[in-house]
């Protein structure tokens, strides 16, 4: 071992989040629930058990974007 080294003080870097956290969750798209999009919907995805983001829902007329299948209310 090398007595001679001198310990470093660690640096800090600022971390930019890409993305705010997600407070209810996250779609089946993958993104979280945005309440600037609208947030969670009631609608409810039957092969991914969650809800989908009020996106999604209209922008596949209630059809789950990644699994192509209808959405149900509520769940």
């Amino acid at each position: 071992m090398d007595d001679d080294r001198i310990a470093e003080e660690p640096t800090r870097e600022t971390v930019t989040p890409t993305r705010r956290t997600p407070i209810g969750g996250f779609c089946c798209c993958g993104k979280p629930y945005d309440p600037d999009g609208g947030g969670e919907s009631n609608h409810y995805c039957p092969v991914g058990k969650r809800h989908l983001c009020q996106e999604c829902v209209t922008k596949d007329h209630y059809n789950c974007t990644k699994h192509k299948v209808p959405t149900r209310m509520g769940g």
